[in-house]
């Protein structure tokens, strides 16, 4: 049985409950405290188990620690393996991005936060994770077609592979950034 709700006085509890989490967990990430942070994004979720923001939040946290410890995590010399380290890391990381994209599948941050945790392992493994990378890239911009920065990372990510779309993709972005450009909403820079 699922506890019931009792009214919107209940929801709003709980959003201001969560909110307060994130705000704890914002501050501890300014103060460089990761595991602090992590338990206070994780009490934002129990605090509103329907928020897609708090799981938002943590996956995107997650990720960006994974990526900026990148070169801390040493590949096994003997058999060409990553460490356990990382694979501890990237696997906390692969399941708050799951469940961000669990929560709400029609956005496209946890699809393109699952893009770049497949493109930072295969930084790690090469040969292991691009296509998985760029299926979700492509899933991004059937979502959501005028994401000038979708675009214009599936295009390097193609043209890395030597996949003869990059073309299509990077006019794609020139002409969505040239759109924006003429509205002031210009985010690359190619």
């Amino acid at each position: 049985d699922q506890p019931r709700s009792r009214g919107l006085g209940d929801v709003y509890k709980r959003q201001v409950l969560s909110r307060h989490h994130l705000e704890v967990a914002s501050f501890r990430k300014a103060m460089g405290d990761k595991n602090a942070a992590l338990s206070s994004f994780e009490s934002a979720i129990a605090a509103d188990a329907l928020s897609v923001n708090s799981r938002q939040q943590n996956a995107e946290y997650l990720t960006y620690e994974l990526s900026r410890n990148q070169g801390r995590y040493a590949l096994n010399s003997s058999d060409g393996s990553v460490s356990s380290e990382f694979e501890k890391d990237f696997a906390k990381c692969a399941d708050a991005v799951e469940e961000l994209i669990q929560s709400d599948s029609r956005r496209i941050q946890g699809y393109y936060l699952r893009s770049q945790l497949y493109r930072i392992r295969e930084a790690q493994l090469p040969g292991k994770s691009f296509e998985r990378s760029l299926a979700d890239l492509r899933h991004v911009v059937e979502i959501y077609p005028t994401n000038v920065q979708a675009w214009a990372e599936l295009a390097m990510l193609r043209q890395e592979a030597g996949i003869a779309q990059a073309e299509v993709a990077r006019d794609r972005a020139l002409s969505l950034d040239s759109i924006n450009r003429a509205w002031g909403l210009s985010l690359i820079h190619i």
